[in-house]
């Protein structure tokens, strides 16, 4: 198993919102609502050209994708609730997913084949720019940052 690092993540700018889910049931929902809170955070954008839609769009998939993976382990690994919160600022986006088992470090299995599970982990840290973990009293924290592009926009890259 390869660890993600343990590292606070890159500041907590103002929340856009918090989910909070009991069950894999509700991962479509959070999908849809990730997905609006982008667009909506992306309408006030100065630029609205199909460039700038475009990559919104890209940042909304890899956000809902990550959001789902990260939950998905939360709810499986440490039982319901998970909390997922979304962030942003300037510099682009920055998603949290809470769980309540502090003292369990997130693991990246290897060795394991198509089919087989555990390759949420390695998905959300290849969509997102930089992904890392941390620990409160109460619950672990993994976070995934994606990054505003050069017009301003929440982007992929």
């Amino acid at each position: 198993m390869t660890p993600i690092p343990h590292a606070e993540p890159p500041g907590h700018p103002g929340t856009v919102t918090t989910w909070t889910l009991d069950s894999y049931d509700q991962l479509g929902l959070l999908r849809g609502a990730l997905t609006a809170a982008v667009q909506r955070q992306g309408a006030d954008a100065p630029r609205q050209d199909q460039v700038a839609t475009g990559r919104r769009a890209d940042v909304a998939a890899g956000l809902a994708l990550a959001a789902s993976e990260l939950a998905t382990n939360a709810l499986k690994h440490a039982g319901p609730p998970a909390t997922v919160s979304l962030w942003t600022a300037p510099e682009g986006y920055l998603l949290d997913v809470a769980d309540c088992t502090p003292a369990a470090a997130p693991q990246r299995p290897e060795g394991r084949g198509p089919g087989e599970g555990g390759f949420g982990l390695a998905l959300v840290t290849r969509v997102a720019d930089s992904v890392g973990w941390y620990a409160t009293q109460d619950a672990k924290h993994v976070w995934a940052r994606f990054p505003a592009d050069e017009t301003g926009l929440p982007g992929s890259g």
